[in-house]
């Protein structure tokens, strides 16, 4: 993979991070005005379970960020569809088996959460959503394997903007959450034609690939997805375990989410990262890796350290002025 390509890959992956974050933004700075922090304290929970379920796809789609480009660099183009019908072999009924079985407890789990059914449906279609994003991630994997940064923008930025949009306009017009949640699914519909049609040109699912080798890769990577799940949630839970008013949970979360601002500086880099490394690898062997890796860690800590205490330093102004008083 070449330098240059990686360059242009951080540039479109930083300007996706600039978009993402803007359409987040505004929408939690006008949700917040629409739905009240229990309301909010209820959606950041249906979030939660969107995570919990997206544990499923065994962060396949890094899989696939590993082996295609290094066929590629190989020269093994022919049997790059093979890679790709074995990480469908195991995506699909996993994912299959995870959505049935959720939608079928769906009003136990509204119950065990919220005490009724009255989230059943809301339940219901985040749990869809979320069905429809492991193949999202999956082919967005597939994207970034083939060196399509551009189009992996495109996605993640069509995917969070027209949720968002979606989702505050039906939660303006009453529907609440269950509005909020039909636009993440209405999005994700959307994304997912959108990927397959970028991607329809190299969808060719010929070839043998070891599902072992597959799963000897990804479910390492998986591990460290679950830490990072229980890194990002385990604070939500917590506090949803211990209080007694839900709406405290709502405006924890709001607050979070303001300070993944942070995000556009570090996720692009990151995205970029892991094809990159496994082109050098595949060239240059451990040499290669380390001077790559050396420069991330460098860069991102020169960025994040200074901006973080200034964040902090202007927190309480900064959440008055985004999601109103009532937060602060």
């Amino acid at each position: 993979m070449q330098s240059e390509n990686v360059a242009r890959g951080t540039v479109y992956l930083t300007i996706q991070n600039l978009f993402v974050f803007f359409f987040s933004f505004i929408f939690y700075a006008l949700i917040a005005r629409v739905l009240g922090p229990a309301e909010i304290g209820k959606l950041s929970v249906l979030l939660m379970i969107n995570a919990i379920f997206l544990l499923s796809n065994l962060s396949l789609n890094f899989a696939l960020q590993k082996y295609i480009p290094t066929y590629v660099e190989k020269g093994k183009q022919n049997e790059i569809g093979g890679i790709i019908k074995a990480g469908l072999t195991i995506l699909t009924p996993i994912s299959l088996i995870a959505i049935i079985i959720s939608i079928l407890f769906s009003a136990q789990i509204s119950v065990f959460m919220f005490g009724s059914t009255s989230e059943t449906w809301s339940i219901i279609l985040i749990l869809l959503s979320s069905f429809i994003l492991n193949f999202i991630l999956f082919f967005g994997g597939e994207m970034m394997g083939f060196g399509m940064f551009k189009e992996t923008a495109i996605q993640n930025t069509l995917n969070t903007g027209i949720s968002r949009t979606i989702a505050i306009s039906l939660a303006i017009m009453g529907f609440g959450i269950v509005g909020v949640t039909a636009g993440w699914l209405i999005s994700g519909i959307v994304t997912l034609i959108f990927s397959l049609f970028v991607l329809r040109h190299n969808l060719d699912l010929s070839g043998n690939f070891s599902k072992k080798n597959i799963l000897a890769f990804s479910l390492p990577v998986h591990v460290f997805t679950i830490i990072m799940f229980i890194q990002g949630w385990a604070d939500i839970g917590v506090l949803y375990a211990l209080s007694t008013d839900i709406s405290e949970i709502g405006t924890y979360y709001l607050v979070v989410s303001g300070v993944a601002v942070l995000s556009i500086f570090y996720i692009p880099i990151s995205m970029v990262l892991l094809p990159t490394l496994s082109s050098r690898y595949s060239q240059n062997g451990f040499n290669g890796v380390s001077s790559t890796a050396n420069t991330y860690i460098r860069l991102v800590s020169k960025i994040l350290i200074p901006l973080g205490v200034s964040f902090a330093a202007l927190s309480p102004t900064a959440i008055g002025i985004a999601f109103g008083s009532q937060y602060t």
